[in-house]
């Protein structure tokens, strides 16, 4: 998709690492559409612990659930990397939707798109095994945000303690899953840097759910 949304002017802006574009809570101002770089939105549990929702990169947009809807107080964004968005104001999007069907049909697009990352989540959680999880998981990272070097996809800025917040279990147990894909060469993990080596070797860790598999690659095309 393009970087940029047609009809519509913007403001080009930057964050660094770890800075919040946005903290929702209240009504919206501005959306935004990330050009560069990759944001995570999350919420803190009661007991302080951050729970990773959903990861967003090139082409998406945010908060684009509530660009009608009232914002959801406790939901929190923050640069996942160093970014580039186009901000654009909330206001002027929905008075031009109704004019202009090329603006329209591009947000739609945009929208279905980011639907089904939303699913993907959902049928991750699904999963009875921390390895059907984990699996899933990385093969979805990897489709939207790996680097491709050859046969090898690297993840550069997932750690452990973000892998296992954003499918539901310990540390501990991404950590023994982690071992036991690298003693299978599908996989290695060094200073926060993993690399894939076998695609079709994760897609094999999912093969007690053909169903799920098949959603995934349907996703992903």
């Amino acid at each position: 998709m393009a970087d940029s949304l047609p009809n519509i002017s913007g403001e080009l802006i930057s964050f660094k690492k770890g800075e919040s574009p946005i903290r929702i809570i209240g009504p919206i101002s501005y959306v935004f559409l990330i050009v560069q770089g990759a944001v995570e939105l999350y919420t803190v549990s009661d007991k302080g612990n951050k729970l990773i929702a959903i990861y967003f990169g090139e082409g998406d947009i945010f908060p684009i659930s509530w660009i009608i809807n009232k914002a959801p107080e406790g939901l929190f964004f923050k640069a996942k990397t160093d970014c580039t968005l186009v901000q654009y104001s909330r206001d002027e999007l929905m008075n031009l939707l109704p004019n202009f069907p090329e603006l329209s049909f591009d947000l739609l697009k945009r929208i279905t798109s980011q639907f089904g990352q939303v699913s993907q989540r959902v049928i991750n959680l699904q999963y009875p095994f921390v390895r059907e999880r984990l699996a899933s998981r990385l093969i979805i990272l990897a489709e939207k945000f790996g680097i491709k070097s050859g046969d090898v996809i690297e993840l550069p800025f997932f750690n452990q303690t973000e892998l296992a917040s954003s499918i539901n279990v310990t540390r501990e147990s991404v950590s023994r899953e982690l071992t036991r894909l690298k003693k299978k060469s599908l996989v290695s993990y060094e200073k926060n840097k993993l690399k894939i080596f076998d695609m079709n070797g994760l897609y094999d860790q999912l093969k007690g759910n053909l169903h799920s598999v098949e959603l995934i690659d349907d996703m992903n095309k």
